[in-house]
């Protein structure tokens, strides 16, 4: 009879490895596409505040500060502009209410920013 050497790793071994790295490979790759869409996310909230400043910063100087809803998108984010009157207590000079919301294409909304602004005045009659 011929001895066999007990130089190598047996199938279950083998096996038993194979599992584990399986294992290991499968959580990795899990970690890493949560790491990937928690960046994503991040990345339009940035892109959601920044589009949020300069709206805002352009208001009644770059764009007409006028009451109603208006509602628009840019770079794959929709916004919606609300001004009214203030309805608190009546203040000289007067001042409008106004509500910015945005939103992602495919989600819910991201942010929504609310400030107070002096009405344009009313031109004499």
């Amino acid at each position: 009879m011929q001895e066999f050497s007990d130089k190598g790793f047996t199938l279950l071994e083998v096996l038993v490895a194979l599992v584990i790295l399986g294992l290991a490979l499968g959580l990795l790759t899990g970690a890493i596409a949560d790491s990937l869409a928690r960046a994503e996310r991040i990345a339009t909230e940035d892109h959601a505040v920044a589009l949020a400043d300069s709206l805002l910063a352009g208001l009644g100087r770059d764009t007409p500060l006028r009451l109603g809803v208006t509602r628009s998108h840019k770079d794959n984010l929709f916004w919606r502009l609300s001004v009214a009157p203030n309805p608190g207590p009546r203040t000289a000079p007067p001042l409008d209410r106004i509500v910015l919301s945005i939103a992602a294409r495919s989600g819910p909304v991201i942010g929504q920013w609310r400030t107070l602004r002096v009405a344009p005045r009313q031109p004499a009659s």
